[in-house]
Parts: C-alpha cells; sequence; structure tokens
C-alpha cells in the first residue's frame, strides 16, 4: 500500500509536471503568434500607407505640369523638356511623360505637316495600330490625340505621332478623365514603344478654359492630355522596399469593376491563411494588396520540451522557470523589432521630406516668375528664385509683403480687379501688366493664377506664374509696326488690289479696290466670283462669262495674266467702270494655291476719250462727204428735197391725228366696259348671296360650295376691272413732277399698311435720310411704293422672320430708291415678263392678286422718265428698284 501510495504523488507529480510544461509551451507559442501578427499588421499598414503616399506623390507631381500647360498657351519642346526631367528624375517609377494636343479633323494636315519638320521625320502622319499591331494611317475621326512632345526621347521616339484615342483601353480611360477632370490610370497595357514588362498609363485632361461648356464629359474645351508611362515593377518596388521588412511578400490584383488580373509579383509564398489583404484607390483604379507572410516570419525559435517524467518539483520549477524567462526574452525581441519598425518609419517620413525637397526645385527652378499670395490679406507667402532673379529683391525683403507693391504703380487699378476676380473665382488668365524691380525698372508679364482650395472649396493660397513678355512684346511692337507700313501702302495705292483664297472669297481688299467695284472694305470681304453682284463686260461691251472672271481664269489655267481690259458695271448706279486687270497667284510647298492676287487700275477716261475721238472721226468723215453730197447737189434736188419734206411732215400731223383719235376711243372703250361689266357682276353678286341667305338650309353642301365659289370669282373679277380702270386712268392724268420728300410718303404708306403688317408679324426697316427729296410725281411714286410694299408684303408674309427695307441712294445723274424682301423670289429668267399686264408667276390659290399692278408701276414710272427693274433668287427673296433723273 505504501508503495502504492507513493507512486501516486509521483505520478500526480509527473502529470503535474507534464501538464505545466506543456501548458506553458503552448501559452509561449501562442503568445508568440499573436505578436507576430500584431507585428504582421503593423508592418503591412505601414507598407500599405508608404505604397498609397508614394503613389499619390508620384501622381501629385504631374498637377504641376497640367497647371503650366493650362496657363501658357505654347509650350515648346525645350520648355517642355525643362518641366518633365525634374520629375523623372526624382520617380524611377514613370519610364515616360508625353504631351498629347488634341487635333481637330480639320487641322490634321497642318499638325502632320508641322510634325515632319519638328520631328526631322519625313514620314509623320497620326497612326494607329492595326489588328497585327503594326502602325498604319489614322483612320478619319472628328479628333485625335496624337502624341507630340515625349521625354525622354531615347526609347520612345516609336510612340510619337500615335493616337492614343484609337486603343479601346485607352479611349475608356481618356473619357473617365475627362468626364472626372482628374487623373486617371488604365488597365496593364502593352506599350507600343516596350511590351517587356507590365505597364499602365495615366492620363490627365489638359483644358482650355477659354471655351467653357456646360456638358461635363464634352471635349469641347480639352486642349490635350497629359500622359504618362508607368513600369509596375519600378513603381512598387520603389515603395515597397521603403521599409526594410524583407520576410513579407506583396502581390497586387487590378479588381476594377470585377477584372481581378495581377499586376505586380514579389515572391513565392503561399500562405494563405495569413494573408492580409489591403484596398488603395489610385487613378480610378481599385487595387487590392496581398500581403504574405514568408515561412520564416513564423519560425518558432524557442525549445520544444517533452513531457516530463520523474523531475522533482524543483525541476519543474526551474523548466517553468526557464519557460518564463523564454517568453520574456520573446516580448523583448517583439518589442526591438517593433522599436526597429518605428525607425523604418522615421526613415520613410524623412525620405518623404526629401522627395518634397526635390519637389521644391521644380518650383523654384521654373522658367516662370511663381509667387503664392494669401487670399485674405494679399500678402506673399511664398516665391520661386526666378522671380528673385529677375526683380533683385531677396525673399526677405519679399515674404510677408503686399503684393501690391510688386506691381508698378501705373496699373495698380488693374491688379486691384485682377485680385477681386481670384477672390470670386479662384483663377486669372492671360491678364497683362506690369512688374516693379526693385532698381524701379519696369516688366511686362503675363499673369496667370490658380487658387488651392481646402475640401470645403475654400481658398488657401493661390499659385501665381508671372511670364516675362517684354522681349515678345517688342517682337509684336515690330510685326505690328510693320504691319501698319504694309497698310499704309496697300491704302494709299492708286491701284486696287483684292486678295482672294483658293475658294474665290475675298479675304483682303483696298481702299481704292472698293472706290472702283462700288462696295466698302466689309462688303467686299467674303464675296466670292460666282456672286450675283459682280457684272463684267468686255471691251465690245458682251458680257463675260463667271469662268472667264479675273480668278477663275487663274483657278483654270494656274498661270498669271497681265493688262486684260474689261468693263464692271456698277449694279446700284447702273454705270460702267473701265479696269486694266492683271493677277498671279501664290503657291505653296504641297504645289496647292494658297491665294490670288488681282490688281487693277482704272481706264474709264482714257477708254471714253478714245471713243470719243473714234466718234469725232467718224462725223468728220459723214461731214466731209455730206459736204461733198451738198456741192454735187443741185438747186433744184434741193428744192426737191425740202418738199419731200414738207410732205412728210403733213403725212406724219395725219398719222397722229389718227392715233390721238384712236387712244382716246380705246380709253372711252375700255371705262365703258370697265363700267358695263361691274352691273351684271354686282347683279350675280346679289343673288348669290340671296340664295345663300334664303335658302341655306335647302341647299347641300356642295351646291353652297359653287355659290361661294361664285361669289369669290365676282370679287376677283371686280378687282381686275378696278385695276384695269386704274391702269387706264395712268395714261390720262397729268403728271406733275416737282421735289417730293420721300419720308412723309413712305410713312403715310406704313401707316395705311400696318394692319396687313401687324398681321403677318413683319419687320420694316428703313435706311434714308429725314431729308431725302426727289424729282417725281406725288400720285404716281406713291402708286408705285403702294404696289411694291403690296408685293413685298404679300411675297414675304410664309417666310419665317419676314423681313421688308425700304432704303435710297443717290449720285450725280440719277435717284434709286429700292424695296426689298426675304420672301419668295423668283427665277430672273422672267425678270421681263413681270412688268407686263395679267402676267403671274404664281397661282390666285397660293397668292392674290390680278396680275396688273407691277404692270401700273412700269407705266407710271415711264410717264415721270424713270425706269424700273427688279433683282430675285428664289427662296431668298426679291430686291425692286426705281430710278429717277436729276
Amino acid at each position: 500500500m505504501k508503495k502504492k501510495y507513493t507512486l501516486v504523488p509521483v505520478l500526480f507529480v509527473l502529470i503535474i509536471g507534464i501538464v505545466i510544461s506543456v501548458s506553458i509551451h503552448l501559452k509561449t507559442k501562442g503568445d508568440f503568434i499573436n505578436a507576430k501578427n500584431s507585428l504582421l499588421t503593423n508592418i503591412i499598414t505601414t507598407k500599405k500607407n508608404t505604397i498609397n503616399q508614394e503613389l499619390k506623390k508620384t501622381f501629385q507631381s504631374i498637377e504641376v505640369l497640367k497647371y503650366f500647360f493650362e496657363m501658357n498657351s505654347v509650350i515648346s519642346r525645350e520648355e517642355f523638356k525643362n518641366y518633365t526631367s525634374p520629375i523623372l528624375t526624382i520617380n524611377s517609377g514613370i519610364k515616360a511623360i508625353s504631351w498629347v494636343p488634341k487635333i481637330e479633323d480639320n487641322r490634321r494636315f497642318e499638325f502632320e505637316s508641322k510634325g515632319r519638320d519638328e520631328h526631322i521625320i519625313k514620314d509623320f502622319f497620326i497612326k494607329e495600330l492595326n489588328t497585327e499591331n503594326k502602325f498604319t494611317k489614322a483612320k478619319k475621326r472628328n479628333f485625335y490625340f496624337s502624341v507630340n512632345f515625349i521625354e525622354p526621347i531615347q526609347g520612345n521616339k516609336n510612340a510619337i505621332g500615335y493616337d492614343i484615342f484609337s486603343n479601346i483601353d485607352r479611349q475608356s480611360t481618356i473619357i473617365k478623365a475627362v468626364e472626372t477632370r482628374t487623373f486617371q490610370l488604365t488597365p496593364v497595357i502593352n506599350l507600343v514603344q516596350d511590351s517587356t514588362e507590365n505597364s499602365v498609363l495615366g492620363i490627365l485632361p489638359v483644358y482650355d478654359y477659354t471655351k467653357p461648356t456646360k456638358d461635363s464629359i464634352s471635349f469641347t474645351n480639352v486642349k490635350g492630355l497629359i500622359s504618362v508611362v508607368c513600369k509596375i515593377n519600378n513603381l512598387i518596388n520603389t515603395a515597397f522596399y521603403k521599409t526594410s521588412e524583407e520576410d513579407i511578400d506583396l502581390y497586387i490584383y487590378d479588381i476594377t469593376n470585377g477584372l481581378n488580373e495581377n499586376i505586380y509579383k514579389n515572391g513565392d509564398s503561399i500562405d494563405e491563411i495569413h494573408t492580409q489583404k489591403r484596398i488603395i484607390e489610385i487613378g480610378g483604379r481599385i487595387w487590392e494588396l496581398h500581403f504574405t507572410p514568408k515561412p520564416v516570419f513564423y519560425k518558432f525559435k524557442g525549445a520544444y520540451n517533452s513531457l516530463l517524467t520523474g523531475l522533482l518539483i524543483t525541476l519543474i520549477l526551474a523548466l517553468l522557470l526557464i519557460f518564463l524567462q523564454i517568453k520574456g526574452e520573446k516580448s523583448k525581441e517583439i518589442l526591438f523589432r517593433f522599436q526597429k519598425e518605428q525607425k523604418n518609419r522615421k526613415k520613410a517620413e524623412q525620405s518623404l521630406q526629401e522627395s518634397e525637397e526635390k519637389f521644391k526645385i521644380l518650383y523654384h527652378e521654373s522658367p516662370d516668375m511663381l509667387v503664392s499670395i494669401s487670399p485674405t490679406d494679399a500678402l506673399i507667402l511664398q516665391c520661386n528664385e526666378t522671380l528673385l532673379q529677375k526683380t533683385g529683391y531677396l525673399r526677405e525683403e519679399i515674404i510677408g509683403t503686399s503684393i501690391f507693391k510688386m506691381y508698378h504703380k501705373s496699373c495698380i487699378d488693374e491688379v486691384k480687379k485682377a485680385f477681386q476676380q481670384f477672390m470670386e473665382t479662384g483663377e486669372v488668365l492671360s491678364k497683362e501688366l506690369l512688374l516693379k524691380t526693385k532698381n524701379g525698372s519696369k516688366i511686362e508679364v503675363l499673369l496667370n493664377v490658380k487658387s488651392v482650395k481646402d475640401k470645403t472649396g475654400k481658398i488657401l493660397f493661390s499659385i501665381s506664374s508671372w511670364r516675362d513678355i517684354s522681349s515678345w512684346k517688342k517682337t509684336q511692337e515690330k510685326v505690328r509696326k510693320s504691319e501698319e507700313r504694309y497698310s499704309r501702302l496697300l491704302t494709299n495705292l492708286e491701284a486696287g488690289i483684292v486678295v482672294h483664297a483658293p475658294d474665290t472669297s475675298i479675304i483682303l481688299s483696298n481702299k481704292k479696290a472698293s472706290e472702283l467695284l462700288g462696295l466698302t472694305v466689309d462688303q467686299l470681304k467674303g464675296k466670292t466670283a460666282i456672286d450675283p453682284y459682280w457684272k463684267f463686260i468686255d471691251q465690245n461691251s458682251i458680257p463675260i462669262a463667271p469662268e472667264d472672271y479675273p480668278v477663275n481664269r487663274i483657278l483654270n489655267s494656274r498661270k498669271p495674266f497681265q493688262d486684260l481690259i474689261l468693263g464692271v458695271i456698277k449694279s446700284e448706279l447702273n454705270n460702267i467702270v473701265w479696269l486694266t486687270v492683271s493677277g498671279f497667284l501664290e503657291i505653296n510647298d504641297t504645289n496647292e494655291i494658297d491665294e490670288i492676287v488681282i490688281n487693277f487700275t482704272e481706264i474709264t477716261q482714257q477708254k471714253t476719250a478714245n471713243e470719243e475721238v473714234a466718234k469725232l472721226n467718224a462725223a468728220l468723215e459723214d461731214r466731209v462727204a455730206e459736204r461733198t453730197l451738198q456741192l454735187e447737189l443741185s438747186e433744184g434736188a434741193l428744192l426737191n428735197l425740202v418738199d419731200d419734206l414738207n410732205m412728210q411732215t403733213s403725212a406724219l400731223d395725219t398719222v397722229n391725228k389718227k392715233l390721238a383719235s384712236i387712244n382716246a376711243e380705246m380709253e372711252t372703250f375700255t371705262y365703258s366696259v370697265s363700267h358695263d361689266l361691274k352691273a351684271p357682276l354686282r347683279g350675280i353678286d346679289g343673288y348669290s348671296k340671296l340664295l345663300i341667305d334664303l335658302y341655306k338650309n335647302d341647299l347641300n353642301e356642295e351646291a353652297q360650295g359653287f355659290l361661294k365659289n361664285i361669289r369669290t370669282g365676282t370679287l376677283q373679277m371686280n378687282l381686275l376691272i378696278e385695276d384695269l380702270l386704274s391702269y387706264s386712268r395712268i395714261e390720262r392724268q397729268e403728271f406733275q413732277i416737282k421735289n417730293v420728300p420721300l419720308k412723309p410718303l413712305i410713312n403715310d404708306l406704313l401707316t395705311l399698311l400696318s394692319g396687313e403688317i401687324k398681321k403677318s408679324n413683319i419687320q420694316i426697316k428703313t435706311s434714308f435720310s429725314n431729308n431725302f427729296m426727289l424729282l417725281a410725281d406725288s400720285n404716281g411714286l406713291k402708286l408705285a411704293l403702294r404696289n411694291l410694299l403690296d408685293n413685298a408684303i404679300k411675297f414675304s408674309s410664309k417666310s419665317k422672320n419676314p423681313k421688308i427695307e425700304i432704303g435710297s441712294s443717290e449720285n450725280s445723274t440719277h435717284w434709286l430708291i429700292f424695296v426689298r424682301d426675304n420672301g419668295v423670289g423668283f427665277d430672273m429668267k422672267y425678270h421681263d415678263r413681270i412688268f407686263k399686264i395679267f402676267q403671274r408667276l404664281h397661282l390666285p390659290e397660293e397668292y392674290e392678286g390680278t396680275g396688273i399692278g407691277l404692270a401700273m408701276v412700269e407705266k407710271a414710272m415711264h410717264r415721270m422718265n424713270g425706269s424700273i427693274w427688279a433683282e430675285s433668287e428664289l427662296n431668298i427673296g426679291t430686291c425692286f428698284y426705281l430710278e429717277f433723273k436729276k
């Protein structure tokens, strides 16, 4: 029994010892794993934050480049290189930066031509990749995003000219960047210049804020794109190895829109149990970071103790102390690693600070003067070295002073307005001002201001750019003076000069050309060779066909000509100016016509003098012949001639008396017939009305329609008779020619016709002087203008925006009145027909009328020794001209 008792405590001690040993061992291992997990979480958080921070810092440096592109309308290749070199130096993950302007299709030829010279590439063109991954000329589109500048040029020259909008991955990223107005990354893509590594493309849109658009995703005001080539391995490695822990592998997956594509791999660990995932969002992409510890990370270096048997309690206690000591040592090790991690974090922060210092270098070495301004008190917060060098100030003399002290006193008011604009809108664009240097001299600058805001939209400070434009202004002044000299020379030339574009439209003319052609410079601009205004005739007064007009002659032959004599008929004055004309053309490098120059001098007096000499010579010859004949005639023959003349005079008097009698009888007949026709017409109209009024209920709808047609016909017949009577009266009535003021007469007619004008919503414009007077018969002039206004109202009433213009002009021999409308118009081949009695160009159902109105106008103008003609174009409008001799 004692032996049994003796074994029980031993067994109990052994069991207790084994249990305590195992418990201590398990607890120590658990603490180790917990500490490792905590350490892993801290390391992963630090690495994730460092990666995120480094990526953002890398891509934020591109924002500075965007700022320079938005602030400057033109940037040269050298300037682009200067701006990009610091960015490429401090960011090893960025392999190339390119400027990709937006090229409208109508500017494609110009861009490609300029590119051949700029890139020294003979076959430079906008290109895209075909299905075989080979470059071809880009298909025609509304616009292209073609790579223009790229740095570094070594190894990337193959990308120049590539339209990145032609690729679907790049295209969707570009659209998203424009829509959000932010930096956006593509998925992993193959570069046209290098496909050996995983790469992504960063897209940052640059806007032209002088072309505002309400549509947030419109490409209207997009100036171009900043494209950034990023090698993912370099980009991530830079950030990943800023922390010294090397027992962790990293895998990155692009999970944007469920893509789940592995884009980065650093290691071969497969410990999915301890893998921790983190999400970062960068450039519109969602990247999932998988941090996986290597096996060595969880290697437990503590001793694994076997179950203790037969040891005394002291040995068990000693073993317990050993385990406790091991636990303490492991805790110290964990603490040591934590402290080490803190040191690494401080190093990362120091590295970030160094990166920011490099960024400041870009700021201070900018070729433009940069300054930051406080929005509350207009004090200078910071400036770059360029500003100090150009103005001569020390930094301490500028920082903390008012921005207004930097400007010359002559432009202070403009500066205050610009500052107010900055406070209201957060920006100022392209404003020319004057800076004052320390020694008092002036610098002409172009001011551009952008604001930096917090999350609430509050302006924190400005980034102001002063570009020294003194040299540019001097150049512009030289150009202006040169242009003024050229303009004065062109203006004072005694020859007319007209410059045509290849489409024959006039792009430039001088004062003498306006004088000879009868149009102002503004009226000449834009007119083409097929404009109906031009009426050219040759030396024999035969109209010249349009294809033989001077500019068309050069276009067809592509050869110059000299001393062509032609006449120009001035429509408004109906007189002829004779010219001697020469012309030549300018050919560009592609053998296309750039412009055609026509010059001409007036020879009207010379030609008139030559014609007078010819007439005098002919008259002299006739007189000589007549004198010779008279000498040969006998006195008897002369008497016979006198007798014959008397007989012819007597016969002419007899014919005139018969003609007067016939005219009187014709007038009496017309008047009687017209009056006799009115009686039966009134009867027809009256009885038709009675039938409708008395038997309306007994007549069906068709019969009532017949009666209405009868009444309409009688009304039209009555109007026709009235117009016939008016027409016959014109010949009988006496016309008294005297000075007639035009304005009161026109005002009376407009008042009379105001109901019809208001009904058709017609806009009336008058362009004659208040005291304009002309020699005419008052009633005859009123009849003519009344009929022309009736016609204009009638034929423009169906136009969308009906307009009628009444105007006048005069020269040394004639007065001219015109009535212009924007109605249906007519074909000019029917010009003479419209002035004949009963001649109509439209059906009565379309437009009311008898076809006598214009015949009456022509007869009235004939009685007043005047003339009438019209110019018209179908669906454009008609203009009638009344011409009176002085």
